[in-house]
């Protein structure tokens, strides 16, 4: 409950309105953010690596 709160004030101080339905999804989405950070922190080599892509051949044709 406490981040409901912090998103109602920092909404409020912005001068945005902070609908009752939108609260659960703010908080949501900045729990999910807190835990990407968390990830890269621990893992932050991750964002040197290259990706890996596999296409089957078929496609190429």
């Amino acid at each position: 409950m406490g981040e409901i709160n912090y998103i109602r004030s920092a909404l409020k101080k912005q001068g945005f309105p902070a609908l009752a339905s939108d609260l659960p999804v703010l908080a949501g989405l900045m729990a999910e953010v807190s835990r990407a950070e968390s990830d890269l922190r621990e893992f932050p080599e991750v964002t040197k690596q290259l990706p890996v892509t596999v296409v089957q051949k078929e496609l190429l044709k």
